[in-house]
C-alpha cells in the first residue's frame, strides 16, 4: 500500500529560558520561524548566529505584540511575516515608542501580510490558519496542516471570557499530531475574574491618595475595562494612537468589549498636566525608560500607591529608572497649496469603471464563480433632437490663484526632554496584582488530556515548570507523550494513504447539505480500476482549491 511521510522537527533559535521565543519548525522542506522576540536588553546580538536560517525560511509566524515575541521581528523586515491586523498594527505602535524612548536604537520597521481569524493560507504545500488564543487581542493559534499531520503552536493560550476578550475554542487545538506550547500556566493558581477584579478595587478603594499602575501595552485594554466606571488619566506617548487604533478592531475583541469601550472616561495627559487625579496610568514596556521616572518621582509620597500590573515590584530596579525634565515647544509646518481641479462630463469618459463592475470572487458549494453582485446602472445622458448625446464643455477664464485652496497653517507640537538624574528612592506604597490572562494550571492539564494530541513539546520557558509537564504527561499514561524542546526535537510518522489530483469537473456537481456540511459523492480511477471516492467539504469555512 502507497504511504505518506513526513519528517518534523522543532527547534529553538534562541535559549527559550531567557524568556525570548524564537523557534525553527520544519516540515519535510518547508522551514518556518515562530516568533522573533527580544529581552528588555534590547541585545540584538543574541541572532547573529541563526541570522542567516531566520533569513532563508520560508516564512515568519508571530503569535503577539509581546517584545518576547515580536522584538526583534525588525531585523527580518525583508522576510516573508505573517500576523494578524492587531499584531502589525498594535506591534508597530509599541516598536516606535520604545524607538523614541531608547534613541533610535530599536528596529521598527517591518512589513508583515496581515491575516484573519480562520482564513487559511499557504506556504508551499502546507496550509496555515490562526485563531484566538485568548491571552491579548490578536494573539495566534496557528494550525498547520501538511498531508495528514496536524501541527498546532498555541503560546500563552486563555480559555475563560475575559472583560476584553473571549476565550480560544477547545476545537482548534483537537486531535493534533504535535501540540506546541509554552509552561506560563503552571506559575498561575486558580481564580476567577471577579476574586481577580476585587483585588483592583479593594486597592481603589483604601487608597488616600493618588493610584499609578505601570502596565504594558499587551494588558492596558484589560486593565480599563476594570476601571470603566473611574475617571483615569493615562501617561503614554502613543496611547491615544494605541486606543484610536482598537476601537476600530471591535469584530477582534471580545463580547463585553464593544459594550465597555463607549464608556470609558479616559484623559490623555503629559508629565506637566498632572496634579490631582486619583487614578493614573503609566503605558511603558520598559519601567527605567520614558514617562515612568518622572511621574513616579512626582507622586513619591506615601499616601500614594504604585500598582505594577503583571510585575514583582522587586524586581524593579529603582536605581536605574532615569527621570527626565519635559518640555513642549509648536513648529509651524510649510503650508502645502492644493491646487482645484475643474472637470467635464467629458472627462467622466475616460474614468476607469465603477467598483460595482469589479466582479468579486466567491465561493459556492466548494466551486470558484465569479458573478456580478452589484450590476452598475450607467446615468443616462441627455440626447439631442437628433439622437446623439449631448457634450458639455465650458472654458474656465478664472485665473490660477483663485483657483488655490485657502492656506491652512497646520502646526506640530515638538517634545524636548532632558536626563535630570538616574535613580529613585521610593517612599510611594509599592505592590503588584497579576490579570494573568492565561490559564491557570488546573485548567491547562484539562484541555491537554482533553486535546486528543498525539505528542506534545514544552517549550522551555521556565526550566522546572518544563521538568513537571514531561514527568507527568510520560508518567500518567495518558496517551500523550511529552518532549522539552531545549534542543532539536525530531519526528517521523507514516501514513497509509496517498495523494489524488481531482479535477474541476468533480468540484462543479450538486452538493447535497448535511447540517453545516456539504457532501458530493463521485467515482475516481487510479491505477487499474475504479474506486469509490468521497469528499466533504465544510460550507462554513469553504476554501479554495489548487487542481
Amino acid at each position: 500500500m502507497p504511504m505518506l511521510e513526513n519528517k518534523i522537527s522543532i527547534k529553538p533559535l534562541i535559549d527559550t529560558k531567557t524568556g525570548v521565543f524564537c523557534h525553527l519548525l520544519q516540515i519535510d522542506n518547508i522551514k518556518l520561524i515562530v516568533d522573533c522576540g527580544i529581552g528588555k536588553d534590547f541585545d540584538y546580538s543574541i541572532y547573529d548566529t541563526v541570522k542567516e536560517t531566520i533569513q532563508n525560511a520560508d516564512c515568519i509566524l508571530l503569535t503577539s505584540f509581546d517584545l518576547q515575541h515580536m522584538g526583534a521581528i525588525g531585523l527580518f523586515a525583508d522576510s516573508q511575516i505573517f500576523c494578524t491586523i492587531p499584531t502589525a498594527v498594535l506591534g508597530k505602535i509599541v516598536l516606535d515608542e520604545l524607538n523614541h524612548n531608547l534613541g533610535d536604537r530599536i528596529l521598527s520597521s517591518f512589513f508583515p501580510k496581515q491575516i484573519k481569524y480562520s482564513q487559511p493560507f499557504k506556504i508551499k504545500d502546507v496550509e496555515i490558519t490562526s485563531f484566538n488564543a485568548g491571552h491579548i487581542i490578536g494573539n495566534s493559534i496557528y494550525r498547520i496542516v501538511k498531508d495528514l499531520e496536524l501541527v498546532v503552536i498555541c503560546y500563552n493560550f486563555n480559555h475563560r471570557k475575559e472583560h476584553f476578550l473571549d476565550g480560544f475554542s477547545h476545537s482548534n487545538i483537537e486531535n493534533a499530531s504535535i501540540f506546541i506550547t509554552n509552561t506560563s500556566y503552571l506559575s498561575i493558581t486558580p481564580y476567577t475574574l471577579r476574586t481577580r477584579d476585587d483585588k483592583i478595587h479593594e486597592v481603589l478603594s483604601k487608597s488616600q491618595g493618588s493610584i499609578l499602575f505601570s502596565v504594558a501595552y499587551q494588558r492596558l485594554l484589560e486593565l480599563l475595562c476594570i476601571l470603566h466606571k473611574h475617571k483615569v488619566a493615562i501617561v503614554s506617548r502613543n496611547g491615544k494612537m494605541f486606543l484610536d487604533r482598537i476601537k476600530s478592531m471591535v469584530e477582534w475583541a471580545g463580547s463585553k468589549a464593544t459594550d465597555i469601550i463607549p464608556l470609558l472616561n479616559i484623559s490623555f495627559l503629559k508629565v506637566n498636566e498632572l496634579s490631582d487625579q486619583k487614578i493614573i496610568i503609566l503605558v511603558n514596556e520598559l519601567c527605567s525608560e520614558g514617562y515612568a521616572g518622572a511621574v513616579i518621582e512626582k507622586f513619591n509620597q506615601k499616601q500614594n500607591t504604585l500598582v505594577f500590573i503583571d510585575q514583582d515590584y522587586n524586581s524593579i530596579d529603582f536605581s536605574n529608572i532615569k527621570v527626565f525634565s519635559y518640555a513642549y515647544k509648536e513648529k509651524q509646518l510649510e503650508p502645502v497649496p492644493e491646487k482645484i481641479e475643474i472637470r467635464s462630463d467629458e472627462d467622466e469618459e475616460n474614468e476607469d469603471e465603477h467598483w460595482s463592475k469589479e466582479k468579486s470572487t466567491f465561493f459556492v458549494h466548494g466551486t470558484l464563480e465569479r458573478k456580478n453582485f452589484f450590476p452598475y446602472i450607467k446615468r443616462r445622458r441627455q440626447n439631442n433632437e437628433y439622437g446623439e448625446p449631448v457634450l458639455f464643455k465650458f472654458e474656465s477664464k478664472i485665473d490660477e490663484t483663485e483657483l488655490r485652496m485657502p492656506v491652512v497653517r497646520e502646526v506640530e507640537e515638538i517634545e524636548e526632554r532632558r536626563l535630570v538624574y538616574t535613580g529613585i528612592i521610593p517612599e510611594i506604597s509599592l505592590m503588584s496584582i497579576d490579570l494573568y490572562g492565561t490559564s491557570d494550571y488546573v485548567s491547562y492539564k484539562t484541555i491537554c488530556e482533553g486535546s486528543n494530541c498525539k505528542r506534545l513539546v514544552i517549550a522551555e520557558d521556565f526550566r522546572d515548570n518544563a521538568l513537571f509537564l514531561y514527568t507527568y504527561f510520560n508518567t500518567c499514561r495518558l496517551g500523550i507523550n511529552s518532549y522539552i524542546a531545549s534542543e532539536m526535537v525530531s519526528f517521523s510518522s507514516t501514513s497509509p494513504a496517498e495523494k489524488i489530483s481531482i479535477t474541476e469537473n468533480v468540484m462543479n456537481q450538486e452538493f447535497y447539505k448535511l447540517c453545516d456540511t456539504s457532501v458530493a459523492h463521485f467515482k475516481a480511477f487510479q491505477g487499474p480500476g475504479p474506486a469509490g471516492v468521497c469528499r466533504m467539504l465544510s460550507a462554513s469555512n469553504s476554501r479554495q482549491f489548487e487542481y
